[in-house]
């Protein structure tokens, strides 16, 4: 998600032909920029930060979840109901962002490493001794490169910096191993789904976080007319 300098717009149509100008057809991403045009610092947000905070402030929720409850107690509830979403809505936007540090964090690290590999296949490849085997015919030469290159196919550091989260968060659990008849649809690989789905979401609040600052993601409300989600 890109962030742009809004010159001054007459009115919701100009909002929404200033983005439709910028990002093209994509219908869903235009409306979605013009929603958060509106939204942020809105009344709706700041009465959203406002639930967040008397949330926060009463500590872990009030909701009574057994007895009698009278017309007055269930209106509370829902207050209290609607003050805990505001504030778990905030702390996701946080979390996620957090999360993709973490991946991100994985990533340099595995790419710093396949470098380093890079950098000793390549001299390998180029050894002396090598280049004479691999003249002679000497089939371990050969060998030793295929290695080399299987090895190089599977060190993406994207992929592996997910493997890295996966054996974290999820030390008990092993990806299925892959082969005819296995099936794709296991508990590891709903997991990693679940892993992806939210550094995904976590891409676009990051970039809000990056160009403004980490307090605008409590500024955004979500839910209500703008119907915003935090998972967009």
């Amino acid at each position: 998600m890109s962030t742009y300098a809004i010159p001054l717009c007459q009115g919701a149509n100009s909002v929404l032909h200033y983005f439709a100008t910028r990002l093209g057809n994509d219908q869903e991403t235009v409306f979605l920029f013009t929603r958060l045009f509106y939204a942020i610092g809105s009344a709706e947000a700041i009465d959203h930060l406002k639930q967040a905070l008397i949330s926060a402030r009463k500590g872990r929720s009030r909701v009574a979840l057994e007895g009698q409850h009278d017309l007055r107690t269930t209106f509370t509830a829902l207050d209290d109901l609607d003050e805990l979403s505001a504030l778990s809505s905030i702390l996701r936007r946080h979390y996620l962002v957090k999360l993709l540090r973490y991946r991100q964090e994985q990533e340099r690290i595995h790419q710093k490493t396949r470098n380093v590999f890079k950098k000793a296949k390549r001299s390998h490849k180029y050894d002396v001794n090598n280049v004479q085997r691999l003249a002679s015919g000497d089939l371990t030469a050969v060998e030793s490169l295929k290695v080399s290159g299987a090895a190089r196919n599977t060190s993406r550091a994207d992929s592996r910096a997910l493997t890295t989260l996966m054996a974290t968060i999820y030390p008990a659990l092993q990806p299925a191993v892959k082969g005819p008849g296995s099936l794709s649809d296991t508990e590891y690989q709903r997991k990693l789904q679940r892993l992806k789905n939210r550094i995904t979401c976590a891409r676009n609040w990051m970039k809000f976080e990056q160009d403004y600052s980490a307090s605008i993601l409590a500024l955004i409300p979500s839910g209500g007319p703008y119907k915003i989600s935090t998972d967009q």
